[in-house]
């Protein structure tokens, strides 16, 4: 299609991949609110969730995604292509009241409640872990006797809070560069037709918010040690596996 200009494999395809764009975009954003959520119950409230809970909550988000993906195709608003026709995604050029409802409720689901739950639940973690740091350098002030083990838990504190905002600010900004410029173009388009006449508009910002699921898992993948064990882990279970097929 790029090499064309123009989208060359028919209706059908561009419905399908309309239709798994827009799903696991919103799916991908429900699930990073929800892991947003989870830490901030696992570490502030001090309660791990269940699993019934996280089955209840991963399946109220499949059926959200999904009942979204499936609504233009249903007739509430529609699929079309977007910027240069090499891509698709709703259809936000002919906006009847129909299509404006169904996108207003998307941004309100797909955008502004993830982004408020992230924040929230990411800020009061932050708190959390700065004021258990600032309880430990005050506890070693005022300690007459500051014992190396005291030192040791104050330094990992510290490094804990750093590792945490430097996550913190990573998600938080990825999130919000990723689909802001998304959003705030189309909400435009809703008021005045003049984006439609400059197709990078509408092409850069989608190409943005298409990548906000690489850099979130980027993001985890680098930051958290249990999710770079895993990956070690199942990395060397490769290996293994393709020197066990490759010298049998």
């Amino acid at each position: 299609s790029l090499a064309y200009g123009r989208w060359i494999w028919g209706e059908s395809a561009r419905y399908f991949e309309a239709f798994w764009v827009t799903t696991f975009g919103l799916l991908s954003m429900m699930i990073l609110a929800l892991i947003s959520f989870e830490q901030y119950s696992r570490f502030v409230r001090q309660r791990q969730l269940g699993s019934k809970q996280v089955i209840l909550l991963m399946a109220g988000i499949y059926v959200m995604a999904l009942f979204l993906g499936l609504a233009p195709l249903c007739g509430w608003c529609g699929y079309g292509p977007e910027g240069y026709g090499v891509s698709n995604s709703l259809n936000w050029t002919k906006l009847t009241d129909s299509a404006a409802s169904y996108i207003v409720f998307v941004m309100i689901v797909g955008y502004f409640v993830p982004l408020a739950v992230i924040g929230y639940c990411y800020k009061a973690i932050y708190n959390l872990v700065q004021c258990q740091l600032n309880v430990a350098v005050v506890q070693t002030l005022i300690s007459s006797n500051v014992t190396t083990l005291t030192a040791n838990r104050n330094h990992s504190l510290l490094i804990q809070e750093r590792q945490l905002a430097m996550t913190i600010t990573f998600i938080i900004l990825s999130f919000f560069f990723s689909w802001t410029p998304y959003v705030v173009i189309n909400l435009i388009n809703m008021f005045t037709p003049w984006v439609a006449k400059y197709k990078i508009l509408a092409t850069v910002p989608a190409l943005f918010a298409k990548s906000s699921t690489l850099w979130w898992i980027l993001i985890y993948g680098l930051v958290d040690k249990r999710i770079k064990k895993a990956c070690r882990k199942t990395c060397s279970h490769f290996k293994r596996s393709f020197r066990v097929w490759y010298f049998s």
